[in-house]
């Protein structure tokens, strides 16, 4: 079994072969220009998907990297799942949000357009935002050392929120019940759904839905938290009550 605690620094890798990893210029700026890595020298590296790699390299440049794989350890994926589904912040919060969602291991995230969403950023080129998050997610999983890289879905109306039978819904909210009353349930959940409203919260309506789909409403703490903070403080209660 690896001991993560031996690795310094992980690498992001975007293609593996069979006992090959190539690596993105991008990327080979960061192992050489920054990290001074060069020929011949041990890193570890992930794709994402649950897997570490320890390499060594055999060619080094600012245009591109590659090396073979000495050894391999596959993560068992983290249990139970979480989905964070956010109304949808500034944009600059947003992408900083799901850099710490990534680096605190969630298994997806879900952004909710809502009625007080202020701005509609992401209705033009969704898929350059997509880019610029998931450069941020990468950046978070290399920084925690988690392999697992989440799925990011495109914006969905409350009314459209992904669920499953058996699956556990938490919803932020200072009028709701203390988290730690559902400390029984969150253990024993192999999928739990944390849903924040956006800056100014869910309209009745929205709550209504979210009720309708059973869910808990939850308070956190006693202040009132910026949407990406909730996120965040929600998810890390649900690992924390089941480490």
């Amino acid at each position: 079994m690896l001991d993560i605690s031996n690795i310094h620094n992980l690498f992001f890798c975007d293609y593996i072969d069979t006992d090959t990893v190539r690596f993105s210029p991008a990327e080979s700026r960061h192992i050489h220009s920054v990290l001074r890595n060069g020929e011949d020298d041990f890193i570890y590296a992930t794709d994402g998907n649950g897997i570490i790699l320890k390499i060594r390299l055999d060619s080094v440049s600012k245009s591109g990297s590659a090396g073979h794989i000495l050894d391999r350890w596959n993560s068992a994926p983290v249990t139970p799942e979480i989905v964070c589904c956010a109304g949808l912040p500034d944009k600059d919060h947003f992408e900083n949000m799901v850099g710490d969602l990534a680096a605190l291991g969630v298994t997806s995230i879900v952004p909710l357009e809502c009625e007080h969403c202020r701005k509609g950023w992401w209705r033009s080129g969704w898929e350059k935002h997509t880019e610029r998050c998931r450069k941020k997610m990468i950046a978070g999983i290399k920084q925690s050392l988690n392999p697992w890289l989440p799925e990011l879905a495109a914006p969905v109306a409350v009314y459209d929120l992904p669920g499953s039978a058996g699956t556990l819904v938490l919803c932020g909210d200072a009028g709701g019940e203390a988290v730690r009353s559902l400390q029984s349930k969150i253990g024993a959940s192999q999928k739990v759904t944390c849903v924040v409203g956006p800056p100014g919260g869910f309209t009745k309506k929205e709550a209504a839905i979210l009720a309708a789909r059973d869910a808990h409403f939850v308070a956190l703490t006693g202040n009132r938290l910026r949407t990406e903070l909730a996120a965040v403080v929600l998810c890390f209660t649900i690992k924390l009550f089941c480490e």
